[in-house]
């Protein structure tokens, strides 16, 4: 969020779609309000175009949100939340590999974030297919 409002401080889209999925978690927005701000949140990152920081951002945020009703949206949150990040530290002249390198880190960070979370043996662990994102980080 921070990177996405400090590149666009006026547009709420994004941190509306959080708040209105977390609404719909408890019980207090309708799923098509959700739907419809997460539609908002997808409209700010087409918007952001010039800007890859800020769109990367809008995505992570976008799909952050879109994860209350389908589980492989999460993948969007690593993926797209990576590269709002190497974005946002290293400009837009770096090389790809400099993008990976800071990528990686911050996914190593995210998957620590999530092991401390993680319940041993789930019992219904969600499924989700590595391959559409694998494809994209070679």
């Amino acid at each position: 969020m921070p990177i996405y409002e400090r590149a666009v401080p006026d547009d709420p889209r994004p941190r509306n779609a959080l708040i209105n999925s977390r609404g719909w978690l408890a019980g207090c927005v309708s799923y098509v309000d959700a739907k419809d701000t997460n539609n908002g949140a997808h409209n700010a990152a087409t918007e952001a175009e010039g800007n890859p920081a800020a769109q990367a951002a809008a995505r992570a945020i976008a799909h952050a949100s879109l994860s209350i009703h389908v589980s492989a949206h999460s993948m969007g949150i690593a993926f797209y939340g990576a590269a709002a990040i190497a974005y946002s530290q290293l400009g837009l002249e770096s090389t790809q590999e400099e993008y990976l390198q800071v990528a990686r880190q911050a996914w190593a960070k995210m998957e620590a974030a999530l092991r401390k979370i993680a319940v041993e043996n789930e019992t219904a662990p969600a499924k989700l297919s590595w391959e559409f994102w694998s494809s994209r980080v070679r």
